[in-house]
This record gives C-alpha cells, sequence and structure tokens, in this order.
C-alpha cells in the first residue's frame, strides 16, 4: 500500500536472441499457439492485426483473423475482442 506519493510500474520484455531484437519476431509465440495456448494464439494474432514493428510490416490479416478465431473458441476473451475489432474494420 502507497500512503503517499506515486507509485509506477515497470515492465520489461526480455527477448532469448539477437535476431528477436533485431526482428521483432517471438518464435515462442508460434511453438506455443501450435500447442493450443490460447494465450500465445491470441498474442500472435494481435502482433499478425497490427503488424510485427512499428511500421505494420509483417501485417497479416487473414492469419490473424484464424488465430483469433482458435483462441475464442478455446474462450479467450482478449481474443474474441480482437476478432470483433479485426472483423469490424
Amino acid at each position: 500500500r502507497v500512503l503517499s506519493g506515486r507509485r509506477y510500474s515497470l515492465i520489461f520484455w526480455i527477448k532469448d536472441c539477437l535476431h528477436s531484437c533485431i526482428t521483432n519476431d517471438t518464435p515462442w509465440y508460434a511453438s506455443a499457439a501450435a500447442a493450443g495456448d490460447a494465450d500465445a494464439m491470441a498474442a500472435l494474432a494481435q502482433k499478425l492485426h497490427n503488424g510485427m514493428n512499428q511500421e505494420g510490416v509483417g501485417s497479416d490479416q487473414q492469419q490473424a483473423a484464424v488465430l483469433y478465431k482458435k483462441a475464442a473458441e478455446l474462450g479467450h476473451v482478449g481474443a474474441m475482442t480482437g476478432l470483433a475489432t479485426l472483423l469490424d474494420a
């Protein structure tokens, strides 16, 4: 509990190799998604929906929709929202 002042949160995203840092790649999402992990499916879908980097390079709306749908069918609420947003555009 903070009684005075301000509270800040700091989040670190750690990558496992230099190649992942340079390309903004997250190969662990693909392997976890292929294994049926709904969180990984939703995270990978979000990256594909928005583009892999700040310029939108790596965007694949069709694959994003497939992954969002699979994760949504597993009950992932974020994937349901992402799919709705993608289909509404």
